[in-house]
């Protein structure tokens, strides 16, 4: 089946030869992606492939395409100058340099995204945009995944790729991601949400509390990539209420929100166990932190009984302060719980459960002078 398609700021499109699943089979993809260009990306080796679920990320600018698939006339030196320009600067925009300043942000931007299908190249995401609005995405992107915690290990060093977040959606063999278990289609997904600015998929979100699970690894990626998620769809839905369940970017003390409080009170239980019982070979953090995240109401009561056997060893023992500011701790953040804890989490609320976690675990610990009483609730 052949079709054609037009396209106002792009001039003219050729035609596209396609099988009955849409993915493009011969012909020209926009007028300028030309057979030999597709046959080259087909013939990229497998360990080669970007972690995006994608074989091929194609960009031109928006003039060259009405010229391009036309066939009017030869992209001039100067063009060509132009276009190294363009590739520089989102390349600078990709790795969290200033882009070059001379270049208008209204330069249209196509971007093509293929994937493999069998034999075949199929077309996953097409995008025509202002490099401007590219730009101003990627910085909300990473604005959405800025998130602060334990100090001496930060999520990224510098601006994350699309890609990173990928690795943390796969299963890990020998203390490394496998690419191949990557959810097949997030890739794309994830990089049309980028770079038109729209939600992040919610699978993206699935796969990583499906991973924390699983493993039991609450990393800053992690509990960045929950809170991007989360917070860009609250944005989307209704810019006047989003804000009092927006996870914040470092520890909030004063969040009432009942998923980010009980995994603040989650990581003081595991604090308190790991001190009064130091070398246990598993925590409560392996028995009980996707219970925990899950199905509240079942497990803390179970835990909190057990915490106050933990703080009295302490107190006996020679870390009496530190059982002390435990139990204070405990006190401050069980206070601003309602007496009946949640039945059960949804998957937003069990992400921000570990963003709670997260933060409290690795915040630097600061002492308060008010103490609430710690009291079981049943």
């Amino acid at each position: 089946m052949s079709c054609h398609r037009r396209d106002k700021a792009c001039g003219p499109v050729a035609p596209v030869d396609q099988g009955g699943d849409g993915s493009a089979k011969h012909g020209c993809v926009a007028g300028l992606v030309q057979q030999r260009r597709l046959r080259k990306l087909r013939q990229i080796p497998g360990r080669q492939r970007p972690c995006l679920g994608l074989r091929g990320l194609c960009l031109w600018r928006g003039a060259e395409c009405a010229s391009g698939a036309q066939g009017q006339r030869p992209i001039g030196a100067d063009e060509v100058a132009e276009r190294n320009r363009l590739r520089a600067a989102l390349q600078d925009v990709a790795t969290g340099r200033p882009a070059d300043p001379k270049l208008d942000p209204q330069t249209r931007v196509c971007m093509l995204g293929l994937a493999p299908n069998a034999a075949r190249l199929s077309v996953r995401f097409w995008h025509v945009g202002e490099f401007g609005d590219f730009a101003r995405n990627m910085l909300a992107f990473w604005e959405d995944l800025r998130i602060e915690g334990r100090p001496d290990r930060p999520p990224w060093n510098g601006p994350p790729a699309a890609w990173s977040l990928l690795y943390e959606t796969a299963i890990r063999v020998g203390g490394k991601p496998k690419a191949e278990t990557i959810p097949p289609l997030l890739g794309g997904e994830l990089m049309r949400a980028v770079l038109t600015g729209q939600p992040l998929p919610r699978s993206l979100l699935s796969a990583v509390v499906g991973r924390i699970r699983a493993d039991g690894e609450v990393n800053g990626r992690r509990a960045a990539i929950c809170k991007a998620v989360i917070n860009r769809a609250l944005k989307s839905r209704d810019a006047t209420h989003f804000e009092k369940e927006m996870i914040p970017v470092s520890l909030d003390p004063d969040n009432t929100n009942p998923a980010y409080r009980l995994g603040r009170l989650f990581a003081v239980l595991e604090s308190a166990q790991s001190a009064a019982l130091p070398g246990l070979n598993a925590t409560i953090k392996d028995r009980y932190f996707a219970a925990a995240s899950a199905t509240p109401a079942r497990v803390f009561p179970l835990l909190i009984k057990n915490a106050t056997h933990h703080l009295a060893l302490l107190k006996k023992g020679g870390n009496g302060g530190l059982g002390h500011w435990l139990e204070k701790e405990l006190g401050v953040i069980w206070s601003g719980l309602a007496p009946d804890l949640p039945r059960a989490f949804n998957l937003e609320d069990q992400g921000r459960f570990i963003a709670g976690y997260y933060h409290q675990r690795w915040t630097p610990k600061q002492d308060t002078d008010d103490t609430p009483v710690l009291e079981d609730k049943e």
